[in-house]
């Protein structure tokens, strides 16, 4: 792929994905598409700003937190292990990230483990939201199963386990567009961007996770997509 297409791909993305606006081509500047020698293409979410790789959560599995971390006797994180060379993310990192990624942090919901509840619950603002759904792109995201009448089909949930000072952390990113997952009979899209401490769920599984790891150098060669500003898409005129 050329210079050129990848600029039009990301272009494409920002004109006609789901709900994004003009706003969105700003929200990933500071994010990177990468490809990884174990997980795969476009496997890495670089960010420029922490210098942290972020793997999609896609990829992260969904053992429990204490197989991870190795309380069973066997860290997934050490050599050898399925996910050498990450860790889990911290809940202030998480929070770097949705701000690097232009979420406000504004708009954020936080719950301790006590049940302690601070922020805003949720957003219909248009720049916030198109900031998570470029976000979620990146990062991967399920569609969680209607559940009438609170949540209809649709609607994107990014969600995982993270590292937190008060239990075990569950950030969760959720955006629906009219008709679709949370948004019920709202005209506009809405975002969730919750940050939650939970005890007692060490063991659970099925959950993903966010996990990172401290960047090597990035190259050229390795860059698979960084958002620019639009460029025009008319032809340019040939001068004899």
């Amino acid at each position: 792929m050329t210079p050129k297409r990848i600029i039009f791909s990301v272009t494409f993305i920002v004109i006609f994905g789901s709900t994004l606006a003009w706003s969105a081509v700003s929200t990933v500047s500071n994010l990177h598409v990468l490809n990884d020698a174990v997980f795969g293409s476009r496997a890495i979410v670089h960010d420029d700003i922490t210098g942290l790789d972020w793997l999609r959560l896609p990829l992260t599995g969904t053992k429990s937190y204490n197989d991870m971390t190795g309380a069973d006797g066997s860290s997934e994180f050490e050599a050898g292990g399925q996910f050498a060379g990450f860790r889990h993310a911290t809940m202030a990192e998480v929070k770097q990230l949705w701000v690097d990624a232009g979420i406000p942090a504004d708009y954020f919901y936080e719950t301790d483990s006590s049940g302690n509840h601070s922020g805003t619950y949720q957003t219909n603002n248009n720049t916030a939201v198109n900031a998570a759904r470029t976000l979620q792109n990146l990062l991967g995201h399920l569609e969680p199963q209607a559940r009438p009448p609170q949540m209809m089909a649709g609607g994107w949930r990014t969600i995982g386990l993270a590292a937190a000072p008060d239990g075990i952390g569950m950030p969760q990113l959720d955006t629906c567009t009219p008709g679709t997952g949370f948004c019920g009979g709202s005209s506009v899209p809405i975002l969730r961007a919750h940050l939650e401490s939970h005890e007692g769920i060490q063991n659970q599984i099925g959950r993903h996770h966010w996990l990172v790891r401290k960047a090597a150098k990035v190259s050229k060669k390795q860059l698979i997509r960084k958002s620019r500003p639009l460029r025009s898409t008319k032809p340019r005129l040939k001068v004899k």
